[in-house]
């Protein structure tokens, strides 16, 4: 009896480090694919929820999304605030597609990687912050010269 106990014991141990080595293995394997999308600078992050700085949090029932490829910027976002100059009017949200410039990876502390860039259209410059946790969640945050910041959380995937 002690024998049996003591082989469903060995086999039990085996079995819970087998599926440890698994999951630490599926994390690398995230993590170097996220690591080389953000490195390449073509990616699209797919937003679920807009955190405006003077209202609560929205979550996106319609798919916006965006998206870097081939140093440009590709930009389907709402935009929920406050216009700095009063005659100033822009309807569009963030919806943009044209160059960026100034793109630079910094890896932070616990696997977390940022990306900023500056983009720029007729009516405004765009400074973006995109943050990229070791869960796989992005946060976005967007500052204009004529508007207030917002803040976007999302996903990553390939661009498409």
């Amino acid at each position: 009896m002690e024998s049996i106990l003591k082989k469903r014991s060995i086999c039990m141990t085996f079995c819970f480090m087998l599926i440890v080595q698994l999951l630490a293995a599926k994390d690398a394997v995230y993590s170097d694919n996220r690591d080389s999308l953000i490195d390449s600078g073509n990616f699209t992050v797919k937003v679920t929820q807009v955190e405006p700085t003077s209202a609560s949090t929205v979550l996106a029932n319609t798919i916006y999304t965006l998206t870097l490829r081939n140093d440009s910027v590709y930009s389907d976002l709402p935009y929920f605030g406050r216009s700095y100059p009063t005659d100033y009017i822009h309807s569009n949200g963030l919806e943009m597609e044209t160059s960026i410039s100034d793109y630079k990876v910094k890896k932070r502390d616990k696997g977390i990687k940022e990306v900023t860039f500056v983009s720029r259209t007729k009516d405004d410059t765009y400074k973006w912050t995109l943050r990229f946790e070791t869960n796989g969640s992005v946060g976005i945050h967007v500052s204009m010269r004529n508007r207030q910041p917002i803040r976007f959380v999302g996903t990553v995937s390939p661009a498409r």
